[in-house]
């Protein structure tokens, strides 16, 4: 029986809120809104993982060769960095990241998950799956509960990043025991810069030869600024 994993990016997976921290860099100024590159790296090189990246890891890729299906559900207009920053943070391999849905856009008229599920699940043709099997992993208990209502599993996302290894065992059915050695250590020590010249088509000439490394609640504010979970 085939499993859908949901995942929050923004205080689930993100440990900080990226989507206002982008926008207070917009308002100093540092980049337009419009500017994807620096967006991307900005939020690779400001931000970390909440909970241990190799139980995130370990999770995602067993999910994926179990023939479970894994997404991102958020709120915001920045979509397009959420797999950069995964492939960034756990090394993962394109192929595992070519099987991660996203579904990113702020809410319109319902303000909770909902719609976000729903849209993964048409995407994935699953629209007969047991909402049982369905699980949202989220931080805000608003959206929580409101997925519970149409009987979906939820897992809700907590400061000390527990969810990380509460979703290896919901995947593997295994206790999660915390390794010493970052398996994600690798990608985080390679060049932010060269890391995004190649998601963009630029890669720098002295690694060309180089051999790949694993690599709201409130919508609005003064009219311009959205705010989300």
């Amino acid at each position: 029986m085939t499993k859908v994993y949901i995942i929050d990016f923004d205080r689930t997976f993100a440990k900080e809120h990226t989507y206002h921290g982008i926008w207070d860099e917009i308002d100093k100024r540092k980049f337009t809104q419009h500017d994807e590159k620096a967006i991307t790296n900005y939020v690779i090189s400001s931000y970390g993982v909440l909970g241990d990246p190799n139980a995130w890891l370990l999770a995602i890729e067993n999910a994926i060769a179990n023939g479970d299906k894994i997404a991102f559900a958020s709120f915001t207009e920045f979509g397009y960095i959420i797999k950069p920053f995964i492939k960034a943070k756990l090394g993962l391999s394109d192929e595992t990241l070519n099987n991660i849905i996203v579904e990113a856009w702020l809410p319109i008229d319902e303000n909770n998950k909902n719609q976000h599920i729903a849209n993964i699940l048409s995407q994935l043709n699953l629209h007969d799956i047991d909402p049982k099997d369905v699980t949202l992993i989220d931080d805000t208990p608003g959206n929580i509960e409101d997925a519970a209502k149409k009987k979906y599993s939820t897992m809700l996302a907590t400061k000390d990043g527990a969810h990380a290894a509460e979703l290896y065992q919901s995947v593997t059915g295994k206790l999660w025991v915390s390794r010493k050695t970052n398996v994600g250590d690798m990608a985080r020590k390679t060049n932010v810069g060269d890391m995004i010249g190649r998601l963009f088509g630029v890669i720098p000439e002295r690694v060309r030869s180089q051999p790949k490394q694993r690599e709201t609640d409130s919508l609005l504010d003064a009219g311009k600024r959205r705010s989300c979970c």
